[in-house]
């Protein structure tokens, strides 16, 4: 039978063991990969991207783009294409790590006679 003292040093040496936290720093020698299946879309259309670390580890952060009127990102990856033009499309790590992808929409005008 443990004694108190015992179960509560067992717990946090337990918790203290975990393995590839993502609140860890990562190191500078980890680069981050901004990644989706086409490189460009059509106004109207979504891209899933997708934000991997060289070394494997699971990633949290927040995706931006920097040009909301070529394409918005949700908080997920998923980039809908608003206007014509180019954005890149920006992950950042919890760890303040970057990723980038550019992203070109193309926007057409079809006349029906």
């Amino acid at each position: 039978m443990f004694r108190p003292g015992c179960v509560v040093l067992l717990v946090i040496s337990a918790a203290a063991c975990g393995s590839n936290s993502t609140t860890s720093p990562m190191p500078a020698s980890v680069t981050i990969a901004v990644t989706s299946p086409n490189t460009i879309v059509l106004v109207g259309a979504t891209e899933q991207m997708t934000a991997t670390a060289s070394d494997g580890r699971t990633l949290t952060g927040t995706w931006r783009s920097d040009d909301t009127a070529v394409a918005t990102v949700s908080s997920t990856g998923l980039v809908t294409a608003t206007g014509a033009g180019q954005a890149t499309i920006i992950f950042t790590s919890s760890s303040s790590q970057v990723g980038a992808k550019l992203l070109r929409v193309l926007g057409f005008s079809i006349s029906v006679r």
